[in-house]
């Protein structure tokens, strides 16, 4: 390599990687003032590529006008400057533009349109000036060089490789070091030291004024036509996959910006092992690109190779030690993405010697060659994910990509012999590739392997193929009636209406209404699989009820869990909101008595936006005067500094907050505008009295106020001693949420549990709120609700029989024996169904039995129990002689 190849191709790596990290920044800033919905995505992505396009065009006006190097040293010190500056101004757009938002929420159409101009404006001055930089410096480069195609492979593929390391650092080290503007500031200097190394430097050979082609005149001859179009459909095809592959690799990992971040530093690593292995191939034969329509065939062949044979790194979703899941990130990606990734480097370099060759001006064909390529880019990943993946599905979209690799090749056919052979073999490998396409395999082998820890216990019910998500509803069934659903979202276990979810999901609604008695308005911020909505239906003194979801799958599945009338979305005082929560929020002007959520876990990627102390300061402001807010804080899947980093979030935008115990450590964070408000009895319990909502509580095994009560787990002031010396998580620090996947429960949850009857009897928060008699009788039943706590963190089978015999014979409780034997109404409904019309299953008979022994019905549970040991349950054994037991002391004390 020359000293100046060497020379620019660090230019190139520093300006690759600083354009990367401005690139995600950006993006993860239009976020929040955009939203997060696909299509204010893909309207920000298109803004990002337009402008790049038009800078790609503006670099031919300018590049042969002026000394390269200088050009190029202004152009990047200009994307430093510009980049930096939108880094630190994009968070105040988010008032900026709420107003013209709000006025246009009623027409898709029209706040679709405002999303995609704005963010054309804000985007456009930086992306034109990324888009300039290579076509400006390649004529002098190639001319240094005496050969276009090595300079062009050179420059793309060290530009690439720096956008790999952009990528890694970046998401492992920058952002969580120096935050986002601190990053933004890191991503300045790396374009400031390249255009400072390149105001230095100097190229051997002509001046860059002084080109030793002659530019052809009248524009690109017709011959060059299909070559562009060739480039087009590449940067389609490989954008299209890039989104295709992200989606179907998401089936069996969790999606943290992490993973992200890994998937695409291989598409990137790929892409730029190919270009400079082009560059070193087109150092050899300046007529190698003749076998591009030859590498164009075998990209499609490999895009159904690698699907057909991908063998994913499975792990269990109990997995959580350190890296284990960036490990198989990492596996998954290469094995899938980086074959074609590479190939799709040496294709664009290839078609961009053709292109020069036709133009016969460097510059001219550098900037045609990657205007073109970057539209393409622009159209596929938009075409992907609306259009190829919620239409055909990921499987046939790996087909249609590879159709599309087909007509690459076929635009491409060589004049050359040897050359029009090879892509003859090419192309007929691609061809048998086609004609035996693993069809059906996505829907028998690749959705049961993504749900695999699932399945042995369910069916899957539905599958849905959106424009962000891969949804899958799994339905277990007993004696063939559904019992549970489970919502499988993007290789993520999302939500369910197993017990204990319906239990913590549905106290989002009952302790914020038992705080707040009067309230009439709600917002619910994410659907999941409906228990928020259902509990929020159940209660009559609310009278508008919005639901905010970023998905029309997740709320149009809502009918397979709720079906008919049981729907809460068919609850006239429901109103549906596709949209990002956070979007809404800052766009409506409505204020709601109460705000509830309960969004994706708190490490998916994007998510992050949903758990900022900015988020929940909106929060509060979109709060009536009197208004409430409970908030999901999923504590298992956190580790300490991560749920104090929440916590102190919240607590920062809440004075008031307070700790509370849905199910176990599934806790729930409460806060309001204006502080306590003292109840009276009747208030507290209002739910109580009434019919649906009474049921439901008592159903989840919340059968009296005072055991309502004795779910708090601690106010403000031990918030503050748990957060002591954390800092909040912010926007601006996001990654002060590890994006490390934790399992398990750890001791400080525990103890938070443990020291939780002491907080609320010295907790002047229960004190002014909570009426007298309800807190003395909540002191009463703490010990019941630490092990109905203990109960969901315990996960064996193991029963205590002195706990259950107490239970029965010192309480009244009906629900509490039938969740220590893990049972519940909703089961037991359909058992008894099932024994009514003549079932022998022993398990069936046994849940019956649970529910007389509950009932306090002990002779009759003691002969189902019975029944179940003989007819092979030997665990039922030990409770029919407690049943026996109990059922001779009830007789005695008659």
């Amino acid at each position: 390599m020359t000293r100046p190849a060497t020379r620019l191709s660090l230019i190139f790596f520093l300006s690759g990687a600083a354009a990367l990290l401005f690139e995600t920044l950006w993006f993860r800033l239009c976020g929040l003032t955009f939203g997060n919905t696909a299509w204010a995505s893909t309207l920000v992505l298109t803004s990002f590529m337009t402008g790049l396009a038009a800078g790609n065009l503006l670099a031919v006006r300018i590049a042969h006008k002026r000394d390269a190097l200088p050009l190029y040293a202004a152009i990047e010190a200009g994307i430093a400057l510009t980049g930096v500056l939108l880094v630190l101004l994009l968070p105040s757009t988010q008032d900026l533009f709420a107003p013209l938002f709000r006025a246009l929420l009623g027409s898709d159409f029209a706040l679709n349109a405002a999303r995609l101009v704005l963010a054309f404006i804000l985007l456009c001055v930086p992306t034109t000036l990324m888009g300039a930089t290579l076509p400006t410096v390649i004529g002098a480069l190639s001319r240094s060089e005496r050969n276009y195609g090595r300079a062009l492979g050179l420059l793309y593929g060290w530009n690439t490789m720096g956008a790999v390391a952009g990528s890694i650092a970046g998401e492992l080290v920058l952002i969580k070091a120096f935050g986002v503007r601190g990053t933004g500031i890191v991503a300045a200097g790396l374009s400031g030291a390249a255009a400072l190394t390149a105001w230095t430097a100097r190229l051997d050979g002509a001046p860059a004024s002084a080109g030793t082609k002659v530019p052809a005149e009248g524009g690109a001859p017709l011959g060059t036509a299909r070559f562009l179009l060739a480039a087009a459909l590449s940067g389609f095809s490989l954008l299209a996959l890039e989104v295709i592959w992200f989606r179907f690799v998401e089936l069996f990992i969790f999606a943290t910006s992490l993973a992200f971040a890994v998937m695409l530093a291989v598409v990137l690593l790929g892409i730029a092992i190919g270009a400079l292995a082009a560059s070193m191939i087109l150092r050899k034969s300046t007529d190698a690109d003749q076998w591009a329509a030859t590498i164009a065939a075998i990209s499609g062949a490999m895009v159904i190779a690698s699907y057909a044979g991908f063998d994913p790194q499975l792990l269990s979703r109990g997995t959580f030690a350190p890296g284990v899941e960036q490990r198989a990130v990492l596996v998954d990606a290469l094995r899938l993405m980086l074959p074609v990734s590479v190939l799709s480097g040496l294709l664009f370099t290839l078609v961009g010697r053709s292109v020069e060759r036709e133009l016969r001006d460097e510059t001219r064909a550098a900037a045609a060659l990657t205007a073109f390529n970057t539209i393409g880019a622009a159209v596929g990943s938009g075409i992907a994910g609306f259009l190829l993946i919620p239409l055909i599905g990921i499987e046939r979209g790996f087909f249609a990509i590879a159709i599309v690799y087909a007509a690459v090749a076929l635009l491409l056919v060589p004049r050359d012999g040897r050359a029009r052979i090879g892509a003859a073999v090419a192309g007929a490998i691609l061809l048998v590739a086609l004609v035996l396409f693993p069809f059906g395999r996505f829907r028998s082998t690749f959705i049961p392997l993504a749900a695999r820890d699932y399945v042995a216990s369910a069916e899957i019910a539905a599958v849905r193929e959106g424009p962000i998500e891969t949804a899958v509803y799994l339905r277990t069934s007993v004696a063939g009636r559904p019992y549970m659903y489970r919502l499988f979202t993007n290789g993520y276990s999302m939500a369910a209406t197993s017990f204990s979810s319906k239990r913590y999901m549905s106290m989002f609604t009952w302790v914020p209404l038992a705080l707040r008695p009067q309230a009439k308005t709600a917002v619910l911020i994410s659907f999941g699989v409906g228990v928020t909505a259902r509990s929020l239906a159940n209660s009559p003194q609310l009278q508008s009820i919005d639901v905010v979801d970023i998905s029309h799958n997740i709320l149009d599945l809502a009918d397979l869990v709720w079906p008919d009338a049981s729907n809460p979305l068919r609850d006239p005082r429901m109103h549906k909101h596709v949209e990002d929560g956070r979007f809404f929020l800052r766009t409506t002007n409505r204020r709601f008595d109460l705000i509830t959520s309960e969004p994706p876990p708190p490490k998916s990627a994007g998510v992050v936006s949903l758990y900022t102390e900015e988020y929940f300061r909106l929060v509060k402001e979109r709060l009536s005067d009197d208004g409430i807010a409970s908030y999901w804080l999923p504590v298992y899947q956190l580790s300490v500094n991560d749920a104090r980093s929440i916590v102190s979030a919240f607590c920062n935008a809440f004075d008031d907050c307070s700790l509370w115990s849905g199910a176990g450590t599934e806790w729930m964070l409460i806060g309001s505008r204006r502080g306590t408000m003292p109840l009276t009895e009747a208030g507290f319990s209002r739910q109580f009295q009434e019919r649906a909502a009474g049921d439901w509580l008592r159903w989840i095994g919340v059968e009296t106020p005072e055991l309502l009560a004795a779910t708090f787990l601690t106010d403000a002031d031990g918030l503050r001693r748990f957060t002591a010396g954390t800092p909040p998580l912010t926007d601006d620090r996001p990654l002060r949420l590890s994006t490390i996947i934790t399992g398990g429960i750890l001791p400080e949850y525990l103890e938070m549990h443990a020291r939780a009857p002491q907080e609320f009897a010295r907790s002047a928060f229960i004190r002014r709120t909570i009426p007298e008699s309800v807190r003395q009788r909540a002191m009463s039943v703490y010990a019941i609700e630490r092990v109905i706590d203990g109960r969901f963190n315990d996960q064996s089978d193991r029963i205590d029989p002195r706990t259950l015999s107490a239970i029965l014979t010192q309480t009244q409780l009906r629900m509490l024996p039938r969740i220590i034997m893990r049972t519940d109404m909703w089961l037991e409904n359909i058992a008894r169904d099932a024994v009514a019309r003549g079932s022998h299953d022993p398990q069936l008979i046994y849940i019956v039995g649970a529910g007389e022994l509950a009932e306090r019905r002990y002779a009759r549970a003691a002969q189902l129990f019975q029944q179940a040991a003989d007819g092979g349950l030997t665990g039922a054994r030990p409770f029919a002689g407690l049943a026996s037991e109990l059922a001779g002391e009830q007789n005695r004390s008659r």
